[in-house]
């Protein structure tokens, strides 16, 4: 495996979490505005509001069922991920792994948490990456 392609699968955390984010606020999006139906007691058989409900509860319906298919892709990866950076011996590199791919920091801001220079954590985020190992492909 390609160090491109150790970098491409260790990113897919940070695109997932992303994702639940953005599909969480519009099941809140959608709660909300589903709360705020109040049904006309009219005696009429059918009414605007009524499907309007019924159309909010299948719409939040289909979003968490998605969000938990998300939610349980995202454990998968997370925990190939963690195995992926905990097959590297190097405690700082494993660390760097960490900050760089499960917390999404920037290497400059890893650089600074390490109390390392730019230019070493991007030499050490190199060796790192050329160490991890993928059993589960």
């Amino acid at each position: 495996m390609t160090i491109s392609e150790k970098k491409a699968i260790l990113q897919q955390y940070q695109n997932i979490e992303k994702e639940i984010r953005r599909q969480r606020e519009e099941y809140l999006r959608i709660m909300t505005a589903a709360t705020h139906i109040t049904p006309e007691l009219t005696g009429m058989p059918k009414s605007e509001n009524g499907d309007r409900v019924a159309e909010a509860a299948e719409r939040l319906t289909e979003i968490s069922e998605k969000l938990a298919a998300e939610i349980k892709k995202l454990c998968r990866t997370r925990y190939r991920l963690l195995r992926m950076i905990g097959s590297v011996k190097d405690a700082r590199l494993r660390l760097l792994l960490n900050l760089r791919y499960i917390d999404g920091l920037p290497l400059t801001e890893v650089a600074e948490k390490m109390n390392y220079g730019y230019r070493q954590v991007c030499r050490l985020h190199g060796m790192a990456l050329e160490m991890i190992k993928d059993e589960t492909k």
